[in-house]
């Protein structure tokens, strides 16, 4: 294997940004069981929870995607991939900031 290749393998898959509208999840039951599932998928990174609006925020390779649905369907909840939004547009419309400060804080 050149060197080339060998590089090529290694270079990190491109990270995306994912809001989903989670209606039951929230800050002291749901949302630290949802982390537990991913914790041990170091490319998915928890970019906050905004519990007034209920609002999840990720960033991750698309790949990783299946991963975030089957825990949420999993925990039997329902959820909406908001399409083309971003975690700064989800972080924008959250009602009380501190919710998201929160959520990066607990397990």
């Amino acid at each position: 294997m050149n060197a080339n290749a060998q590089q090529s393998d290694i270079s990190p898959k491109p990270v995306q940004e994912f809001v989903f509208e989670i209606p039951r999840m929230d800050l002291i039951k749901t949302l630290p069981v949802f982390k537990g599932y991913i914790k041990n998928n170091p490319e998915i990174i928890f970019a906050g929870f905004c519990e007034s609006r209920n609002l999840m925020m990720l960033k991750m390779p698309e790949k990783d995607l299946a991963i975030v649905t089957r825990a949420l369907q999993n925990m039997n909840l329902t959820y909406f991939l908001k399409q083309n939004a971003t975690v700064d547009q989800a972080i924008s419309t959250c009602e009380y900031k501190e919710e998201i400060e929160t959520s990066k804080a607990s397990n």
